[in-house]
């Protein structure tokens, strides 16, 4: 294993010239060793390019570079010189040229633009804005810019705010609304009846609460099937926003259970409000997917804020007890809680 120096000096570390990876560790160890720090290194992983399909690998470095001396030798010089052979070659041209041509610009029509504007929620010239913090000065400019492919709907932010928000309010609404029914659910129940007893606690106005509760609805579902079950609740939806006012609160209270808060009403108008629906309720029938037409009644419990029902906790514990009174006296029935 040996370094080679370019120098004729052996001590001169300036340059050092390997060939080989033995050659390359020695040199890199004799380097981390501090031994020498040459400025420039000439370095080959190989011992030159010296190997072929005839030569052994096991040949030393010195008898492969004997076999390639001796190679050249053996081969006699070309009659021509390859650059006299390429002299006499044909001249071939290899340059081209192209016209330059000014890029087709299209404009779009005031139709077109208005249809992007529109797609921005922009549906008049009253609501554009201008404001610049999409980087064109006016939402025609950034319409434009759109319609070419420059730009799109994203960049402009108070349109993307107004998206968040609305998509916030759309959540927030879900969150308090049941699916099958499109009423609020209990989550909003606990919410609505706790402003409401405060509402009432603070102003002394009258509140009551019903508590409905379909009958036998377990045997609709196994006689006709869940999904004639489920629109009986649809139904029954539908029935109680028809029945009550706008100020009125109607609920899936879970299940088929249902709950109406009934703000500034008495016991005696909120048991005329149940009976009332109850009636509605004896007169609904529902077609199942067999043509069959499925009937329900339903038991109703009522209590009103009071002495006795001070709270949101209290009220619809009086309104459960009311209603299995209703239950146990034969179901199809109002109930009114005690106090």
């Amino acid at each position: 294993m040996g370094i080679f120096f370019s120098g004729r000096d052996m001590t001169d570390g300036d340059v050092s010239v390997v060939r080989g990876l033995g050659e390359i560790d020695g040199l890199l160890g004799a380097i981390q060793r501090g031994e020498t720090s040459p400025a420039v290194v000439d370095m080959l992983c190989c011992e030159g390019c010296i190997d072929g399909p005839c030569v052994s690998p096991e040949s030393s470095v010195f008898a492969k570079r004997a076999i390639d001396a001796a190679e050249r030798e053996r081969q006699p010089p070309p009659a021509v010189d390859s650059r006299t052979f390429l002299s006499a070659l044909p001249k071939i041209d290899l340059h081209r040229a192209f016209d330059a041509e000014a890029a087709p610009v299209y404009q779009p029509t005031a139709e077109e633009i208005d249809n992007v504007l529109a797609a921005g929620e922009f549906t008049n010239p009253a609501e554009h804005l201008d404001c610049g913090l999409c980087g064109y000065d006016t939402c025609v400019e950034h319409a434009l810019a759109i319609w070419l492919g420059n730009s799109t709907w994203t960049m402009c932010f108070p349109l993307e705010r107004k998206r968040l928000l609305r998509e916030h309010e759309r959540l927030s609404e879900a969150s308090l609304t049941d699916d099958m029914t499109g009423l609020l659910n209990r989550r909003a129940l606990d919410a609505r009846l706790a402003e409401e007893t405060a509402r009432a606690e603070r102003y002394g106005s009258p509140l009551s609460l019903v508590v409905l509760d379909l009958d036998n609805f377990k045997e609709v579902n196994d006689h006709y099937g869940h999904a004639a079950g489920d629109a009986l609740l649809r139904a029954v939806g539908v029935l109680l926003r028809a029945e009550l006012r706008t100020a009125d609160i109607a609920v899936r209270y879970g299940g088929d259970e249902f709950a109406l808060v009934l703000p500034g009403v008495t016991k005696t108008g909120a048991w005329a409000v149940a009976e009332k629906i109850l009636g509605s309720l004896r007169t609904l029938a529902t077609d199942t997917d067999e043509g069959l037409r499925v009937n329900a009644t339903c038991s109703v419990g009522v209590a009103s804020f009071g002495e006795a029902y001070r709270d949101a906790d209290a009220l619809l514990r009086g309104a459960d007890s009311a209603l299995y009174a209703a239950k146990r006296s034969g179901r199809n029935r109002v109930e009114l809680a005690a106090g």
